[in-house]
């Protein structure tokens, strides 16, 4: 009973210290601090960021501009086939890289710029498109008119049929096509007038006159002179007017 007695403490001792050592070794002591992060933005700038592009399309910007065709033309009565100028008969656009500027599928604009008579009278030579010797010619114009007839390859029918005006050195306005559906196209200057007859009559006191014999405001150039303009021309390939 004794030995009972002296026992009991002892091993309330030794449980004492047992769970105080036990309890000290599971505190655990956690960081609860929260990190976050912010996605830093991409420097576009950097040559080595990827960037996506879209694939070229005919209207993207390809930097072409607008093709640009010089026209020296008698009136049409000198040609035997009534056509003063045809981007399909025309000698400096008979390669394929010429002839693929006529095509295009939803863009087609045209303007002109009138230039002066390209020959100066007696002494100096000049040339239509298709090697025709342009004659002298005393009387000068101020403002020319054409008319652009539209057909597709092949073909004899005309789309469309317009008039163009524009003053010496200056754009006419902008005249808009409908492309035929086969894309690719053919443009014939059908006719090719200026006033150079008008004026000269009105400025020598002749107004009426010019007027009962049709030579105002325009009248047809003849078949000894030539008048002298730039065709313009924007399709889906090229750039379009500003």
């Amino acid at each position: 009973m004794k030995v009972l007695l002296l026992t009991l403490p002892i091993c309330l001792l030794l449980s004492g210290c047992f769970f105080q050592k036990k309890s000290t070794t599971r505190k655990v002591v956690t960081n609860t601090k929260e990190e976050t992060t912010t996605p830093s933005t991409p420097n576009t700038t950097d040559p080595s960021y990827p960037t996506t592009t879209n694939p070229e399309t005919p209207d993207s910007g390809i930097g072409i501009s607008p093709y640009s065709f010089l026209i020296t033309g008698h009136g049409k009565g000198y040609y035997s086939s009534g056509i003063v100028w045809s981007s399909s008969t025309d000698p400096e656009l008979q390669s394929v890289q010429s002839r693929s500027k006529f095509n295009t599928d939803y863009r087609l604009k045209i303007r002109l710029k009138a230039l002066d008579r390209p020959q100066q009278g007696y002494q100096t030579q000049t040339y239509d498109n298709y090697n025709n010797l342009c004659q002298r010619a005393d009387y000068v114009y101020s403002k020319i008119k054409v008319l652009i007839g539209i057909r597709a390859i092949g073909s004899t029918t005309y789309l469309e049929k317009k008039y163009v005006e524009a003053n010496i050195n200056s754009f006419s306005g902008i005249i808009q096509f409908t492309p035929p559906s086969a894309s690719n196209f053919i443009v014939d200057v059908l006719e090719l007038k200026n006033d150079s007859w008008c004026k000269t009559y009105t400025e020598s006191g002749y107004a009426d006159q010019a007027e009962q014999l049709g030579y105002c405001p325009f009248a047809e150039e003849t078949s000894f002179s030539c008048s002298q303009f730039e065709i313009h021309m924007a399709t889906d390939w090229t750039t379009d007017f500003y």
